[in-house]
């Protein structure tokens, strides 16, 4: 090759390296469009806004919290299942639609493994189980004694995907007939249980504490591996004798299937320097979510979560469980 081919060439090459850095550096030039695909107010709501707040601010571009619940979360995970994916439109995703809605729906309009590319776990969540404040449980043995004495008296709210589910594992773990009564919100369910009309529920920390603390609750266990700082003296189920009953919802980034590399490590990036800011943690902390449950990490470890949780709960359904339409 002539000398002035080789320049030629490396000049092409010089500015393809070039637009592909100032593309990548320039990224993002307008609000970014963060789809939640649960209620506002709920809990994953109210931790996925503090993320959205801080990541915008590191961005240099609004990240905007869109809700598109329904379904289980199925109708805002489809959303962005469709998105162009050029990092505008980007999904908090959970255990909910990666895991339970599989189990759940026959025909699931997306493909949790194929239709998105993950970029970091958020922060893990896990459930309370809850009595009202005057029910006679005190203990986790005490309301699966209650349930054996009485097969399908005692009842227990179905709530949402992973909080049914996780219901449906006390029941197989501990060998117990609980009549479910389907609720179509949280608040619906904890009306119910305030009332008496049900007798249990799994419920997230941000909605159960204000009414463990003013005793409309008591806490008879938690989902988490290990005790909370939210809730020192409440025990674990895997406390309480059932080894293998941990949920602990994680809720997630994910951008649409083949959204660019480098626009995902900026994303990693900017979302994981958020999730380590002492600043977040405390506003954490002040929320609901205690600091010791702020996850982040690679796109890796996230992709191994949700294949984890596909895992578990289609174990778990196998089992027998009731289908959505």
């Amino acid at each position: 090759m002539k000398l002035s081919g080789i320049i030629h060439t490396l000049i092409a090459a010089g500015s393809a390296l070039v637009c592909g850095l100032s593309f990548a550096q320039a990224y993002p030039t307008k609000p970014i469009r963060l789809v939640m695909p649960y209620a506002a107010g709920q809990s994953t709501d109210i931790s996925g806004r503090i993320v959205a707040k801080y990541l915008g601010d590191n961005l240099g571009q609004p990240v905007i919290v869109e809700n598109r619940q329904g379904a289980d979360g199925v109708i805002g995970t489809t959303y962005v299942a469709n998105a162009a994916p050029d990092g505008y439109t980007l999904l908090v995703g959970t255990s909910g639609q990666f895991g339970a809605a599989v189990a759940l729906y026959k025909d699931l309009p997306y493909d949790p493994v194929k239709d998105f590319t993950p970029i970091t776990r958020l922060f893990t969540v896990f459930y309370i189980l809850t009595v009202g404040g005057d029910h006679a449980a005190n203990t986790v043995a005490d309301l699966v004694a209650m349930a054996k004495k009485s097969p399908g008296k005692l009842t227990i709210a179905n709530t949402a995907g992973i909080a049914y589910l996780t219901g449906e594992l006390l029941k197989q773990a501990a060998g117990i007939d609980m009549l479910d009564i389907p609720q179509k919100t949280t608040a619906q369910a904890i009306a119910d249980l305030t009332t008496g009309r049900v007798d249990t529920m799994f419920i997230s920390p941000a909605a159960a504490m204000p009414l463990i603390k003013a005793g409309k609750f008591k806490a008879l266990a938690i989902t988490a591996p290990k005790r909370s700082v939210l809730t020192p003296g409440v025990p674990t189920l895997v406390e309480s004798g059932y080894p293998g009953l941990v949920s602990t919802p994680s809720p997630a980034l994910f951008a649409p299937a083949r959204t660019p590399k480098d626009i995902i490590a900026k994303l990693h990036t900017e979302t994981v320097a958020v999730l380590k800011d002492p600043k977040v943690r405390e506003v954490f902390l002040k929320n609901g979510t205690s600091e010791s449950e702020l996850v982040g990490g690679t796109p890796e470890e996230l992709a191994a979560f949700v294949a984890a949780e596909l895992e578990m709960w289609g174990r778990v359904a196998k089992l027998g469980i009731r289908r959505r339409d």
